[in-house]
């Protein structure tokens, strides 16, 4: 998976799934660090998703990571808490929260 792959699946995620039962009015910054890098986040409002390139600095949650941890918590190879717990994955902010979401965009 590249940076632009990554980007496109959540903006898939964003049209096909809906995700309820998270903090309302929430922002995920994804910083993918390496070879492959870029910044973007995500807004959740209304159990929607926004996905948005760039930087947001009124984060509640902030995810630091190389794009192929990415790729394999998103493709359900990789525990977000065995990542999380390892290094492979850092999480600023409300980590309860940024544990919570990254369960529900692994892919079906």
């Amino acid at each position: 998976m590249t940076y632009r792959e990554c980007l496109d699946y959540f903006h898939e995620l964003s049209v096909h799934r809906n995700i309820d039962g998270l903090q309302d009015d929430t922002y995920f910054q994804f910083d993918v660090i390496g070879r492959d890098s870029g910044h973007f986040y995500i807004h959740l409002k209304d159990g929607t998703l926004e996905v948005i390139s760039g930087e947001y600095k009124q984060r509640n949650v902030q995810f630091i990571v190389t794009i192929s941890s990415l790729e394999r918590v998103i493709n359900g190879v990789m525990d977000p808490i065995y990542a999380y717990a390892t290094g492979k994955l850092n999480i600023a902010g409300d980590v309860s929260l940024g544990r919570n979401f990254l369960s529900r965009i692994i892919k079906e």
